[in-house]
């Protein structure tokens, strides 16, 4: 990887993939400018290397490495890119670096993941079951650690990455051996512009699959929209988690395999319940069935499920007192993913605002409301989801989550849930999911104290 003398990769936006890739490219000599809108990151910066888009020598721009959170289509599509199509500067995202380094490493194995909803917990638990039958696996991309940060290696790996749409929709070289699309609802559309520009960029992934090889890509078809892929599709591994219809399916606790004519007994799994965790499991094993061939061993598979830690902020079981348990789930950042949690639970105290995705509503999920025993509003959705509950659910205006846990944990009987599912993004009171989720942790851990 190498720029002439007198040009330069740029890089666009100083996130933690951003940095990852300020630290590779310095590392392999490359001439590089940056830029972050954010004045405090900047500062962070040697001044020799900043570059304002506004001042940008383009003649010298051999390309750009751009945050995936950037636009790059649709109505909001970033006038810097825009401006690179007009003048065929090509920009990508650290990721299509990492699959470009990866073609030179033959010992590199690399397995991607997509989907709206599970693919955090499907990348964490098959990166876990890798380990569990003694291969080197490391998750990384999406779910939080870049891809240019890992130390390069010479032993056997597997690589196991979550990647967003975002991230998709600028990848090109193929490299994966096994590529697993989880499910698709709408979501990002401000982002990519449309449905269809969604879609496209998930189903992408299976195109970065390596040419004829042994694998098939993996398809989860429990949704309208990826059953319109698969029939589109038909070679692709079909997979199921509430029907029959998957060339492998789960139900009552037990995995059949249609094509070895296989079933696997499941026990009781605390960390991993629901159908969205029944879809993540047969997900790992379709893809441990084809990565592993013989030396796939049901009882190892089984013993690693135990052994499986749910992730934070994803159904996280925080604490249990008079018989109320707290959890949280503050990745559940759209109506589809708070349904996992109100399919699954009962006697729920659910926190429930933020900033709202485009068009979502809390009724979409009045077939869960049963589930419910209150609703505690907080975030700047609070007035519009207080007109959509009217009639529907008892609630409470609590505009923070400070006050939503300590309003719910009044009201809460032993038995009860108290559930953070926000059901929205976090950005207008926090930085992102995690931040909320941890303050969950602080305001849960001061109650029980007696400080709230």
């Amino acid at each position: 990887m190498s720029t002439q003398q007198d040009s330069y990769y740029y890089i666009f936006g100083l996130g933690k993939s951003g940095l990852a890739t300020l630290s590779y490219l310095q590392k392999h000599s490359i001439n590089i400018l940056v830029w972050d809108d954010n004045p405090e990151t900047r500062k962070t910066i040697s001044e020799d290397l900043l570059q304002s888009p506004e001042t940008l020598p383009w003649e010298k721009i051999e390309k750009i490495i751009v945050s995936p959170s950037i636009p790059h289509e649709g109505p909001k599509a970033h006038p810097l890119l825009l401006e690179a199509k007009k003048r065929s500067i090509p920009f990508t995202v650290d990721i299509e670096l990492f699959l470009r380094q990866s073609t030179f490493c033959p010992h590199y194995h690399i397995i991607g993941i997509t989907g709206t909803n599970g693919k955090s917990t499907t990348t964490s638990l098959l990166c876990h079951l890798l380990n569990h039958f003694g291969k080197k696996a490391v998750a990384a991309g999406n779910i939080g650690i870049p891809v240019l940060s890992l130390d390069p290696t010479t032993q056997e790996t597997y690589f196991v990455l979550e990647l967003s749409s975002y991230q998709l929709s600028l990848l090109e070289t193929p490299v994966l051996e096994q590529a697993i699309f989880l499910n698709i609802s709408p979501d990002h559309l401000d982002y990519h512009g449309s449905m269809d520009a969604y879609i496209r960029a998930k189903t992408s992934i299976f195109n970065l699959m390596i040419p004829d090889g042994n694998h098939k890509g993996i398809l989860g078809i429990d949704d309208s929209y990826t059953q319109d892929i698969y029939k589109k599709n038909p070679d692709l591994l079909s997979i199921s988690s509430e029907s029959e219809t998957g060339d492998i399916f789960i139900k009552d606790h037990k995995i059949f395999d249609k094509r070895y004519k296989e079933t696997i007994s499941l026990p009781s799994l605390m960390n991993l319940q629901g159908t969205h965790n029944a879809q993540n499991i047969v997900a790992c094993y379709a893809a441990l069935r084809q990565i592993l061939g013989n030396d796939f061993s049901e009882d190892c598979f089984v013993k690693g499920l135990l052994s499986f830690k749910s992730l934070p902020h994803r159904q996280e079981i925080i604490a249990q007192e008079r018989g109320i348990i707290f959890i949280n789930d503050s990745k559940a950042t759209n109506m589809n993913a708070a349904e996992k949690s109100l399919k699954v639970f009962k006697n729920i105290h659910w926190i429930l605002g933020g900033k709202a995705k485009s068009g979502e509503s809390p009724t979409s999920l009045t077939p869960y409301f049963k589930n419910v025993a209150h609703v505690y509003l907080v975030g700047s959705s609070t007035d519009a989801f207080e007109q959509d509950l009217k009639g529907l659910l008892p609630y409470t205006v609590c505009h923070t989550i400070d006050r939503a846990t300590q309003e719910a944990y009044s009201q809460a009987s032993p038995g009860d849930i108290i559930l953070l599912a926000p059901a929205c993004a976090s950005f207008d009171q926090f930085q992102n999911f995690e931040e909320r989720g941890k303050f969950f942790k602080t305001c849960t851990n001061n109650i029980l104290k007696g400080v709230l």
